[in-house]
């Protein structure tokens, strides 16, 4: 599973590393407001990294793993639902996309919730 993870952090990398282009790069006037697309940028960016760091401690996680697939779950649904519809805000500006962002905000949440349970939960194998 921690190959996966490494796979959504480096798609969610990703997204965070255009959105940033596109707000800074993209056309003016009539275009995507920037400023959501730096909020959008920066959420999936720090969130690819809390993935990125769920991969490497899944892959040593004892009885903690489960959580910490939870967390990894939840950071992904938040970056699809946060980031997401504030790219469709900032892209359409219909204004009902603004309701989606809180609950990928909740997500975000419980992954972080969750990633802190793992720690007082988990054992850590020892290393042969």
């Amino acid at each position: 599973m921690s190959r996966f993870w490494v796979l959504v952090a480096g798609i969610a990398g990703f997204a965070g590393v255009a959105l940033g282009a596109m707000g800074a790069h993209g056309p003016g006037g009539t275009g995507p407001d920037p400023r959501l697309l730096d909020i959008a940028s920066r959420y999936a960016m720090y969130h690819g990294l809390a993935l990125l760091a769920v991969a490497v401690l899944s892959s040593r996680a004892g009885r903690g793993k489960g959580w910490l697939d939870a967390a990894g779950a939840c950071f992904t649904i938040g970056v699809l639902l946060f980031c997401g519809s504030i790219v469709l805000l900032a892209v359409t500006q219909v204004p009902q996309f603004a309701y989606i962002t809180p609950v990928g905000g909740i997500a975000f949440l419980i992954g972080w919730a969750a990633l802190a349970v793992s720690a007082l939960l988990g054992e850590r194998r020892a290393d042969k």
